[in-house]
């Protein structure tokens, strides 16, 4: 393959990836928080770290894919000045949020459209440019790799510095220099101010260093210095407060979550390696799974002979395994959590595929490994472009349900999984005290009482649904009653399949007075809106109607 065909094929993989991943990317909008529920949190952080708070507002996650954004956004603000758009930035996050969703979901979309390039660096360096394309491609057209870099979320950015630090890392391997390694420690920090599991990637520096024997206090204060200051570029708030920073670790939900000491709802089907081997088929797809296990066989049974051996001399196999053993042990897990392994499985894959005798065998081969990720990711793109169910639900309420008819929505998340309808002055104070309680300011619910423009406001009542059980009150229990929602004057009942589904599914004791709920209106509903396939997505949605009208407030 000479240059030119090998840059021009280049050219077409990293265009086919980006369009995959930037098609769509203004879903749900103007509503937020329509493709993924930490995509608010992700904006919401931003916001209050671009004013000039860099307090976070959890510690779940640092800071660096905020700060990221908050770049993006300042692009975007230029442009809206040039053009002379307004930008009332209070008014703009309430009305038309698109201002700052679209430039963070960007943000996703240049991360995961860079590590397809990264990709083929990896490749072609410890292998050839077959190699290296071959996995570029493999990679553009994982589904769950696509999926997550349409959203405002961090893992397209880990997966992206995971690459970039095993690229610099390798460099290592051709000399070991003080300078080589406080570069390779700093990229390691800012991997894990993307996100936390992303120290894992420390694992790179020091796998040559051992193999170089090059253990000098001199080097290792290098990479430490490196680490910190990368990790301190990322999340300021570690070099501000260290103090503090570090008791809101402690205390934080995810490390609740690996150390696996509370009951989170529906975790009972997010983990062990089930769960595992059901993220890497949806990642891969079935026959995609079947060819690497082929591979890693070969690889452990014939002594390497057909295994990628380039590949698996660097530190890519051992990071791979302890990233996978903390999976395996994590108390939650989630589909995207095996996005920094997917890189390098598409390399061990390339690297076999690459050995294909003729050309014929070789596409056969790689078509067959991408056909059902491509399928999904297609169908996904396809169905964003449909109108979410959430749209459609909140149209026919808007055309049926008269105004001074009360509502009540299962769960307090009504911004995320429900109808985005206009809500009346004691609904977003009731709002705002119960994110006060959470430790939360409300100044979102404040902002949305001054800038909402829905033509109808109701009064509604979002239910209380903690996702942890330890903190299901049975205060919380009694409101899942629909006795007691006629008594309150409710005379219509909107659910989402999001927490319908998980308090169906999990079979854990504390749940089952708020399943009984579910039960006993099961069959009852008035209206449904759900996803057809190749036409839209969303939630299932149903409207159920509890009570006669004429109740005034």
């Amino acid at each position: 393959m000479n240059v030119r065909t090998e840059k021009y094929i280049l050219f077409l993989i990293l265009l086919f990836g980006f369009i995959l991943r930037a098609l769509s990317i203004n879903y749900g909008l103007p509503n937020p928080g329509y493709f993924s529920s930490d995509e608010i949190d992700s904006i919401s952080r931003a916001v209050k770290i671009g004013a000039g708070d860099l307090t976070p507002a959890h510690f779940n996650k640092p800071t660096f894919y905020n700060i990221i954004i908050i770049v993006f956004n300042l692009f975007a603000f230029l442009f809206y000045r040039i053009i002379g758009a307004d930008t009332d930035f209070k008014r703009l996050f309430i009305q038309n949020p698109a201002f700052f969703y679209i430039p963070a979901r960007l943000a996703s979309v240049c991360a995961g459209t860079a590590a397809l390039y990264l990709c083929y660096r990896a490749g072609k360096k410890l292998k050839d440019a077959r190699v290296g394309l071959s996995a570029a491609f493999l990679l553009s057209c994982c589904y769950t790799t696509v999926r997550f870099s349409h959203y405002a979320k961090e893992d397209a950015l880990l997966t992206l510095m995971v690459l970039l630090t095993f690229m610099i890392a390798i460099k290592l391997g051709e000399g070991i220099s003080a300078k080589r390694v406080l570069i390779t420690g700093l990229l390691t920090g800012l991997t894990a101010a993307a996100k936390f599991t992303g120290i894992l990637a420390i694992i790179f520096p020091v796998y040559y260093l051992i193999k170089n024997k090059n253990l000098k206090p001199k080097i290792l204060l290098s990479l430490l210095g490196g680490v910190l200051f990368g990790f301190a570029l990322g999340m300021p708030y570690f070099i501000i407060h260290p103090i503090s920073f570090f008791k809101g670790l402690i205390s934080s939900t995810i490390l609740r979550q690996v150390q696996g000491g509370t009951i989170w709802l529906g975790g009972e089907k997010h983990f062990g390696l089930i769960f595992i081997a059901k993220m890497f088929i949806q990642e891969f797809g079935c026959l995609y799974a079947a060819a690497l296990l082929y591979f890693l066989f070969h690889a452990i049974f014939n002594k390497g002979k057909i295994s990628a051996k380039p590949l698996f001399k660097t530190p890519s196999a051992f990071f791979a395994l302890i990233f996978l053993t903390i999976i395996i042990f994590a108390g939650h897990l989630d589909y995207h959590y095996i996005m920094p392994l997917t890189p390098f499985l598409c390399l061990a894959a390339a690297v076999n595929i690459a050995k294909a005798k003729s050309n014929t065998i070789y596409v056969m081969m790689m078509f067959l490994l991408i056909v059902e990720p491509l399928y999904r990711s297609v169908k996904f793109d396809v169905e964003s472009f449909g109108e979410d169910t959430r749209i459609t639900a909140a149209k026919w309420i808007e055309a049926n349900i008269p105004t001074h008819e009360q509502i009540a929505f299962d769960t307090a998340y009504f911004y995320q999984y429900h109808p985005p309808i206009g809500l009346s002055k004691e609904s977003l104070d009731a709002l705002k005290l119960d994110a006060q309680k959470e430790g939360g300011t409300g100044n979102y619910y404040q902002l949305l009482g001054e800038y909402q423009n829905k033509e109808k406001i109701y009064y509604a009542r979002f239910l209380p649904m903690p996702t942890w059980l330890e903190k299901l009150q049975p205060s919380n229990i009694e409101q899942y009653n629909l006795g007691n929602l006629q008594k309150g004057g409710f005379t219509w009942l909107v659910c989402s399949s999001y927490y319908h589904n998980r308090i169906m599914n999990d079979k854990n004791y504390g749940w089952q007075p708020i399943r009984n709920f579910y039960l006993e209106i099961f069959g009852k509903e008035l209206q449904i809106f759900q996803p057809q396939p190749w036409v839209n997505m969303g939630p299932i949605i149903k409207v159920y109607r509890i009570g006669e009208s004429g109740h005034q407030r």
